[in-house]
């Protein structure tokens, strides 16, 4: 077959070459998989600038086709401000006429978009302006309608082509709106146990929070269990990992000041300090999130995966990756007594928490992995094209 993946700004801030967010992962996980069965695969992105680059692991002897960008993204790709609002429908055009191009030069049989809910809506323009390749299209996310009636957008999930999730939670939230997707799973890229600082853990000694600190991911939570929980427990290390965000969160930085166990290490790292070594310490990952951004949160799939269990919030996909008292603890999204409660209970069993890391990592290997993504996704592609 020869298939197209279409992924918007897959290039990144420089200096986040190995961390990269989930929706970009995926596809080029994917695509790998499937030029290493045998098929012709490129991908498509959006233009990007000096200021950014592209993931290391995007194997270079795939093609990388790109195109121009109808959203606007604000400040989001180079991490200096919000996401930006709408499309800019005459660039929305521009980049419907350039994927045609692509896929009409190539012979593409199949077109597969992975993104969130614009995503599927320029799965469904694209076949509205007569695109002869058959689409597919990987949700990450809960479908957000915008300023677009529930008519209309439905109709444009429908005809979007052959829609793919990866958790129960998308496939059910999927069929709420009518259609009927298709479930294909996938596993982690990134593998933190081989990159620079890991190391064998002997005696974990670390409560760690690794992500962008805003409202959205908790990041107020994690503060209060951290002020509530380090008097408490003085010989645990308490560590936020944290990058640069557009979100001013007063009370992060003094929390060093205040408490002798407190860290917090701010991307890019100082010497000596990766994310490898901090999680390969970690007796858990804290991760109290409001939204999810993408479905399964990756974050979380990553710190099983090497073992560490974790606190997450009871919502959307999390409770098929955090099995409560097997794989860690849920709960309810935004209740800070209640997360620095199940926080403080782990931390008081630390033989209990060892045993909640070694069945996290057996629990990822045996569900969230890559031995049937690429056969699951030719089987999509097979039932898109009638073969």
């Amino acid at each position: 077959m020869r298939i197209a993946l279409f992924c918007a700004v897959i290039a990144g801030q420089k200096g986040f070459e190995k961390n990269v967010s989930g929706h970009v992962q995926v596809p080029i996980k994917g695509a790998t998989l499937l030029r290493d069965a045998g098929h012709d695969v490129r991908m498509i992105t959006t233009r990007f600038g000096s200021d950014r680059s592209l993931p290391d692991f995007l194997p270079r002897d795939i093609p990388l086709d790109c195109v121009d960008d109808s959203r606007n993204r604000g400040g989001f790709a180079t991490r200096t401000g919000p996401p930006g609002r709408g499309v800019q429908p005459l660039v929305l055009a521009k980049q419907v006429r350039q994927i045609k191009q692509i896929c009409e030069t190539n012979k593409i049989d199949i077109l597969h978009l992975y993104g969130a809910t614009r995503t599927a809506y320029l799965a469904a323009i694209l076949k509205m302006a007569g695109l002869k390749a058959k689409t597919a299209v990987s949700l990450c996310g809960p479908i957000l309608r915008g300023p677009l009636p529930e008519s209309v957008s439905n109709w444009l999930l429908r005809n979007a082509g052959t829609l793919v999730a990866s958790t129960r939670y998308m496939r059910e939230h999927l069929r709420g709106h009518g259609v009927k997707p298709s479930l294909v799973r996938h596993g982690c890229v990134r593998d933190l146990r081989t990159e620079d600082g890991w190391k064998e853990p002997r005696h974990r000694r670390r409560v760690l929070y690794w992500r962008d600190p805003t409202l959205e991911n908790g990041v107020d939570i994690a503060i209060d269990a951290f002020r509530t929980l380090a008097p408490k427990y003085p010989d645990v290390t308490f560590t936020m990992a944290v990058r640069p965000v557009w979100q001013n969160i007063t009370g992060i930085d003094e929390l060093p000041r205040q408490f002798p166990n407190i860290e917090v290490h701010r991307f890019p790292y100082k010497e000596g300090v990766t994310l490898a070594g901090l999680m390969s310490e970690a007796l858990c990952v804290f991760m109290p999130f409001r939204n999810n951004t993408f479905d399964p949160q990756m974050v979380i799939l990553e710190s099983l995966e090497v073992g560490v269990p974790v606190i997450a919030s009871d919502q959307q996909s999390n409770n098929e990756l955090v099995l409560p008292g097997f794989t860690g603890e849920l709960v309810p999204p935004g209740d800070s007594p209640a997360s620095v409660a199940a926080l403080d209970r782990l931390l008081a069993d630390r033989d209990a928490l060892l045993t909640l890391g070694r069945n996290a990592e057996s629990h990822v290997a045996a569900t969230w992995n890559w031995s049937n993504f690429e056969s699951d996704l030719e089987r999509v592609y097979s039932d898109a094209l009638g073969r």
